[in-house]
């Protein structure tokens, strides 16, 4: 059964690395893969700790895995928003919305400006 565990150390850093390249991406669904990915490679890293008796490994992993289901929810919402974009975009027209996704990438709501 150890031999098994063990094991897990191999998939949990390919995961792990795979995670990081899809987090890296600009399509929504490519980081959600990699916000997947991380979540799976927290549960074998925790399995595979909880064998090897790293209790610190243990919860690193957890408060990593609470902080992966933060980034899939932002991710989730941010997808929605761009979403809302583009329904507006075939409602206004193209200049409508290449001012609403610039707001949206900045951050800033309409007439608004930046101070100095």
């Amino acid at each position: 059964m150890n031999d098994w565990i063990d094991f897990l150390e191999w998939p949990a850093m390919v995961l792990t690395v795979l995670a990081a390249w899809c987090i890296g991406s600009r399509r929504p669904g490519r980081r959600k893969l990699g916000f997947c990915c991380f979540i799976a490679s927290n549960v074998l890293w925790g399995v595979w700790g909880w064998q090897a008796q790293a209790w610190a490994l243990i919860i690193l992993q957890v408060c990593l895995c609470v902080m992966n289901l933060r980034g899939w929810k932002k991710t989730l919402r941010w997808n929605w928003a761009e979403g809302v974009v583009l329904m507006c975009a075939a409602i206004c027209g193209a200049e409508a919305v290449r001012s609403a996704r610039q707001r949206h990438r900045t951050g800033r709501r309409a007439g608004r400006t930046k101070k100095g």
